[in-house]
């Protein structure tokens, strides 16, 4: 099925500066699900046209907002597309963080394969994946975690630490070890992505200057 994507720019009008302007905040909403960061620029509610969600009126300031807007919504398309070809799946949050340039690369294994799975039990909750993919999911998780244990002696492992040939030893350990082989068969494409995620930069120097005007609105 495929993700419902919608990118728009709205006010907070209940946080006015002293000028009596409004931080203008990007809103990702992809399967009913929201994310949403300041884009570090305000606008007067009275120049807001929310119709369009843009600035209103030819001014130099209303055309140098429009841009920035423009270009924010240019990187988050960009980004939807690059997380979606990634990782196969979606979420607005995933969106957002790669957007911002937040880097993965810091850490590891199981705790990304733990949001992975929370975020696929998310979409099952909305219908839009099946149970059996899902348990076969949780079921990788805990191998890998068994896996982890046998092989290096450790509880869990960086994702910069993760090399081609840990993909190659974690299908054999699941390839030699009883009622396990066939999680194997097209059961590991996460393990893979994983791997990809931990050697990419995940445009975070493409986007300094986003983050530079983005920030995360916790």
């Amino acid at each position: 099925m495929r993700s419902t994507f919608k990118v728009l720019f709205y006010l907070k009008k209940n946080n006015l500066n002293r000028d009596g302007e409004a931080p203008i905040m990007a809103r990702i909403t992809i399967d009913g699900m929201i994310a949403q960061f300041s884009c570090k620029a305000s606008v007067h509610p009275c120049l807001w046209e929310t119709n369009y969600n843009r600035a209103a009126g030819r001014s130099d300031y209303a055309r140098q907002i429009n841009s920035l807007l423009d270009e924010i919504k240019a990187g988050i398309d960009k980004h939807y597309k690059k997380v979606l070809e990634r990782d196969s799946y979606v979420t607005a949050e995933k969106v957002k963080n790669s957007f911002l340039g937040i880097d993965l690369r810091g850490e590891t294994l199981l705790q990304v394969f733990r949001q992975h799975n929370d975020d696929f039990k998310k979409m099952l909750d909305a219908g839009l994946r099946s149970n059996s993919t899902y348990q076969k999911y949780k079921d990788v998780y805990l191998h890998l975690e068994a896996f982890i244990k046998k092989r290096y002696n450790r509880t869990d492992i960086a994702l910069i630490e993760l090399a081609p040939a840990f993909i190659t030893d974690f299908e054999l350990y699941l390839a030699t070890v009883p009622k396990l082989a066939h999680l194997c068969d097209g059961n590991l494409p996460d393990q893979r992505r994983t791997h990809r995620i931990a050697q990419q930069d995940d445009g975070a120097q493409e986007h300094k200057d986003h983050v530079a005007l983005c920030q995360n609105n916790e």
